[in-house]
């Protein structure tokens, strides 16, 4: 990050964005900490999935690929979803619903009048978390976790996973793990 401008690329931005989420949705510092993550975490999340287009295709961002720039419109969510599918990238229905869940919350809460049960928006929260963290891996190469303090990461997997679903990603960690170190010191016979 440039310290004597403001200036984020879009990775940066996504992780500001995605930091705010989580301080907002776990330490809750504020009676409308709900209201400010959902509308971080969707920001987050847009930006993460121009991240990962950009990442295939460096016009495909843009609305018009002919006029780029920071004037130049992006595409919208449904048109960048697209845009990745022809891409390969494809969610699955749960997660593409999820996505539009977050995102009609957050257009109320920035056009309309907004009034909903706070487990409903926690839940909506919980699915675009789980979604981000399983993003991670398989399309950005990396892990969720990278991005977050560990107390914070933990407490995210307890909110997002169930404790049989928290085990089960353990032991494919560790799976993982071994793989690697066996890659890197095979055993000696």
């Amino acid at each position: 990050m440039d310290t004597e401008r403001l200036r984020l690329t879009i990775e940066e931005n996504a992780i500001d964005s995605l930091d705010y989420a989580v301080w907002h949705w776990i330490d809750k510092p504020r009676p409308t900490s709900l209201k400010h993550a959902v509308l971080q975490t969707f920001q987050a999340i847009s930006l993460f999935l121009k991240l990962r287009l950009s990442s295939l295709d460096t016009n495909a961002i843009w609305e018009d690929s002919s006029k780029t720039g920071p004037t130049a419109r992006t595409v919208g969510f449904d048109e960048c979803v697209r845009r990745l599918k022809l891409q390969g990238v494809c969610f699955s229905s749960a997660e593409k619903k999820a996505l539009r869940r977050l995102r009609s919350t957050r257009n109320m809460i920035e056009h309309l009048e907004f009034n909903l049960a706070k487990e409903q928006v926690e839940k909506y929260i919980r699915d675009a978390f789980r979604f981000l963290d399983e993003f991670f891996e398989t399309e950005l190469g990396g892990q969720f976790s990278d991005h977050l303090d560990a107390n914070r990461h933990q407490k995210i997997l307890e909110l997002i996973y169930t404790y049989k679903e928290r085990v089960a990603r353990a032991k494919r960690e560790a799976e993982r793990f071994r793989a690697i170190f066996h890659i890197l010191a095979p055993p000696t016979d």
